[in-house]
């Protein structure tokens, strides 16, 4: 049976990012049971050309399709409007500023059948193998790809990640719209309606990680308001590290000391950095709580140093 694609992505001001990605997207091979139909692009606000360049892509290629919101109202929002307009069986959600290795979408959406309704990518990084931003920034992804894997492979996945992944279309209806970690809400929906999530370690995407100290705990402070905000919404976190270190400790320290074991002296050394700047920035988030500092977070400034994507393959 052929499984109708649609790929779904917000956008605000990413008018460096934007074109390499629809080049990448409308390049990508599918498989002979798979067809993609559209590329719904959110321009959200945008000020700063991003929309004009949709517009072109789309007047060469209809399957291209542009819908603008004149201000920014949220992620979710945006999300919402792809979640209406999307026409394909699967729903592929990307990141703006993210890019996709060759036939990654193909191998992520054949995953989705039967009792599989979403399925995840697997993020590498593209920051630098120097400096102590990069390294805290590398190191907390992996330490993320080590904790999707560890749970796929046990089979209680109940996350999705917002750069890439894939859901079956009509699971999710809509998300609220104060909802920050918009993608993880889609992901505990999928796995509450009785459907499984895999983490596909095949297919990948690549991103920026923050190269600053301060872009780091400002992206960290975001998440993890969202994570403390999904326990309230859902009744129970997402599964993630920190949330694992609370409810199963033993299985949360395993996954950190697996991947602090491959570290060499000069990494070692940086870890009680990465550690300290966890404990700011979930500090900073539970203060952001007490404070109902929701708007904060929902239209978040964005952080410049994740915006650097440059193609690659």
């Amino acid at each position: 049976m052929k499984a109708n694609v649609s790929i779904g992505i917000c956008a605000y001001n990413e008018v460096t990012n934007i074109g390499n990605l629809l080049d990448s997207l409308l390049s990508q091979p599918f498989f002979h049971h798979q067809e993609l139909i559209e590329i719904i692009v959110v321009c959200s606000g945008c000020t700063d050309g991003t929309d004009d360049i949709v517009r072109e892509f789309h007047e060469k290629d209809s399957r291209v399709r542009l819908l603008f919101q004149r201000s920014r109202q949220g992620k979710a929002m945006a999300q919402n409007i792809i979640l209406r307009e999307a026409k394909g069986d699967v729903i592929v959600f990307l990141s703006a500023d993210t890019y996709p290795a060759k036939g990654s979408i193909a191998v992520l959406v054949n995953t989705i059948g039967g009792k599989v309704a979403g399925a995840d990518s697997r993020v590498l990084l593209l920051n630098e193998p120097y400096g102590l931003a990069n390294f805290i920034s590398r190191f907390t992804w992996k330490l993320h790809n080590c904790t999707m894997m560890y749970e796929n492979e046990r089979g209680r996945l109940a996350h999705l990640a917002g750069d890439m992944f894939a859901i079956r279309r009509g699971i999710v209806d809509e998300i609220p719209p104060y909802v920050i970690n918009d993608d993880a809400y889609m992901g505990m929906v999928v796995r509450s309606k009785g459907y499984r999530i895999l983490y596909v370690h095949q297919s990948v995407c690549y991103i920026w990680g923050p190269c600053t100290i301060r872009d780091y705990i400002d992206q960290r402070r975001r998440v993890l308001f969202g994570h403390r905000q999904l326990k309230q919404v859902l009744g129970k976190p997402p599964t993630v590290l920190k949330t694992l270190l609370f409810h199963r400790p033993y299985d949360a320290i395993r996954i950190f000391l697996g991947k602090v074991r491959t570290l060499n002296l000069r990494d070692l050394a940086k870890i009680p950095v990465v550690i300290i700047l966890e404990m700011m920035a979930s500090l900073l988030a539970i203060w952001d709580d007490r404070k109902k500092r929701v708007e904060r977070h929902i239209l978040w400034d964005r952080i410049g140093s994740t915006k650097m994507l440059a193609k690659r393959e």
